[in-house]
């Protein structure tokens, strides 16, 4: 074992000195985890807040960053007996990684009432799995007795000052990708995380306030800090199974110097603020990683005068590793919550459009997010293939369908604009559309069928669409627009069948492509054929030999009918999870699918559910049954065995939307 000395003048166990020769030596590894921002949440909020998404980090927790500065701070010979610990996960499943990067082995002591997935994790990453019970005596003295049969190295989950170092390299990134910031709000648990945190920020910036989030039913840092002395709690009951650990003589003086106040919530607040992470981030969020946002909406922290001046507020979103079915959480009320005319192609029209669809990237600048690509090693692994996502549920309103709105809306002319605009959709065009309309600030009528989504009806009248409900069938929705329409003067903007909204989407591929230039072949959602119909085109006309793949439900293949029979076909009936690709081709959208999609890949609604709970598991983020299926298309039998796609090697997925209800969410993982 090694000793853990502190390295400072001041007696504490790292400093800034220690935390950027940890930001050197985890470069290699670790990623830059990014910020994200929310103007909803900023409104509900009132104040600016800027997310730092350790969720998105190696090992889905920012737990990797200490890990591996441990890892790779051990000498030769300590590092070939391995090491151990002792976690309820998140630092268990990042030793494990940083242990299988350095080659070495890692022996992880584990409680037995640990979440499964983050026991998945630790196996996952070729962690040796030792089972403890659940409380710290026990997992201790297991730890010990590992320590005693291999010699490995004891690597503390957080009272260690090579972990302190790592976690503290969260701090160098975020003042530095927001540097207004005045505030941090980090979850305390043990105190890794919040010690290098506060060690990092204080020595950029001396007068940034440090906050800590802890749960009620374990507030150990809360008494310790008005006790003056660390105090441990005789029983801990709390949502968050990540921040049930006590301050360790190494974090407490830290957290007793430089951790100005601790915010106290209580559970209900937790697995709300995990809801609006998930609703409106569209993050998977753990509870310990939703306990900041918690914490800066609690009324103890809005209500209180000495955090009046606290305006830019950075918020450590620790982790994303909650289990799908979280039987544990039922009883504690998460239940209620639980946690879519072109003539044929030539040559000429290729130009053509994509001069268009170069102006309208200019045209909707100003107000649409350029979506980030993620990848995900274990994903490449399970497909056999370099994969690309393309995360439109990051766009504004949830899903791709905000950058056609957008178009159509800023292209009308100021008479047209006037009278406002109308249409009829099942959910994410509508809310693009009431956005689009709020911000140009003309009315938007939205025509919605009765068993729409929820959160889709609740995102329009956010934005401030006027709902008129119409039935679930495609005459009732248009005859309900059509009276709308004359009773309004208003715009029709259809929900794909135009050649504005084609264009619009068509700045997927103008990003995607300049974001990932290797990319060979494109997979993407298909229903009325709008997003598909202005991403092929786009795409062909920068890589004429790209391949274009369309993703549909087998409940509602109308496009694969089409391609089949060269014609549209329409079905008499569809029925799929995927609520947003139940609509048919249009004679618009009908002739560039015809003509530049080289495929369509069905599936079934289990393998959609399947792609989901890895979207969720792995990348993190929350995506809708439409979203979900270009990934349940590159992991499909049709598509594996198929030889036609051997050559695809490096594949773009649109993950089109992520306007989940989360009953529907759930209820799909039980299924």
């Amino acid at each position: 074992m090694e000793p853990n000395c502190p390295t400072s003048s001041n007696d504490y166990a790292a400093d800034i000195s220690s935390i950027r020769q940890a930001q050197v030596r985890i470069e290699p590894f670790a990623h830059r985890t990014p910020v994200l921002t929310s103007k909803t949440l900023d409104s509900i909020a009132g104040r600016k807040l800027y997310f730092k998404c350790e969720c998105f980090q190696k090992g889905g927790a920012f737990k990797f960053r200490g890990a591996c500065n441990a890892i790779y701070s051990l000498d030769d010979h300590h590092a070939a007996k391995g090491v151990v610990t002792h976690s309820s996960g998140n630092h268990a499943a990042a030793l494990a990684l940083a242990a299988k990067l350095r080659g070495i082995p890692a022996y992880i002591v584990i409680p037995k009432n640990a979440p499964k997935c983050k026991v998945e994790n630790v196996k996952r990453y070729g962690g040796q799995v030792i089972w403890s019970e659940p409380s710290m005596q026990s997992r201790e003295d297991t730890a010990n007795k590992v320590l005693q049969d291999t010699g490995a190295v004891l690597i503390h989950p957080y009272n260690d000052g090579r972990i302190i170092s790592g976690q503290g390299t969260i701090s160098l990134e975020l003042l530095e990708q927001a540097s207004e910031i005045d505030t941090l709000i980090v979850p305390i648990s043990g105190g890794g995380l919040i010690s290098g945190v506060a060690l990092a920020a204080k020595a950029i910036n001396p007068a940034i306030r440090i906050f800590a989030a802890e749960p009620m039913g374990a507030d150990d840092a809360f008494q310790s800090k008005i006790n003056g002395r660390i105090t441990k709690l005789s029983e801990v009951n709390t949502i968050a199974d990540g921040l049930r650990a006590f301050l360790g003589d190494l974090t407490w003086p830290i957290v007793r110097d430089l951790v100005d106040d601790v915010i106290v919530v209580d559970d209900e607040e937790i697995i709300q603020a995990m809801r609006l992470c998930y609703e409106i981030l569209k993050i998977a969020v753990e509870p310990s990683g939703a306990i900041g946002l918690a914490a800066v909406l609690s009324n103890s922290f809005k209500t209180n005068p000495a955090y009046r001046e606290c305006n830019n507020i950075g918020i450590v979103i620790s982790g994303g590793n909650v289990d799908l079915v979280p039987r544990g959480y039922c009883k504690q009320g998460v239940a209620r919550y639980r946690c879519c005319s072109f003539p044929s192609f030539n040559a000429g029209r290729f130009i053509s459009f994509t001069i268009v669809n170069f102006q309208t990237q200019v045209r909707i600048k100003p107000f649409a997010q350029q979506t980030p690509v993620l990848t995900s090693d274990t994903l490449d692994s399970i497909a056999g293939r370099k994969l690309y996502f393309k995360c439109e549920c990051f766009q504004k309103g949830g899903a791709f369908k905000f950058r056609g709105a957008c178009n159509a809306i800023f292209s009308l002319d100021d008479d047209q604009a006037t009278k406002g605009v109308v249409t009829h959709s099942s959910g994410n065009h509508a809310a693009a559309l009431s956005l689009a309309a709020k911000l140009r600030g003309i009315p938007a009528y939205i025509v919605i069928p009765k068993d729409a989504p929820k959160c889709k009806v609740a995102n329009v009248k956010r934005y401030g669409g006027r709902v008129i409900f119409s039935e679930p069938s495609m005459q009732s929705r248009e005859d309900t627009a059509n009276k709308v329409l004359q009773d309004t003067g208003a715009v029709l903007i259809p929900s794909s069948n135009d050649g504005r909204i084609i264009s619009g989407q068509g700045t997927i591929s103008l990003e995607f492509l300049e974001q990932a230039s290797d990319i060979d072949t494109l997979i993407v959602p298909i229903s009325g054929g709008g997003m598909i119909s202005g991403v092929a085109l786009a795409a062909k006309a920068i890589n004429p030999a790209i391949r274009i793949l369309a993703a549909e439900p087998m409940g509602a293949n109308d496009a694969f009918q089409s391609k089949s029979n060269g014609r549209i076909t329409k079905l008499s009936e569809v029925n799929t999870i995927a609520d947003g690709l139940r609509a048919f081709l249009g004679d618009l959208t009908w002739p560039i699918v015809r003509d530049l999609v080289d495929d369509v890949i069905v599936v079934d609604d289990k393998e959609i559910i399947q792609a989901m709970k890895l979207c969720y598991e792995i990348l993190k983020i929350a995506v809708e049954p439409s979203g979900a299926i270009g990934l349940a298309a590159v992991l499909s039998d049709g598509f594996r065995k198929n030889p036609v796609y051997s050559e695809c090697y490096h594949i773009g997925i649109v993950l089109s939307g992520g306007n989940v209800d989360l009953g529907v969410l759930w209820n799909s993982f039980d299924k």
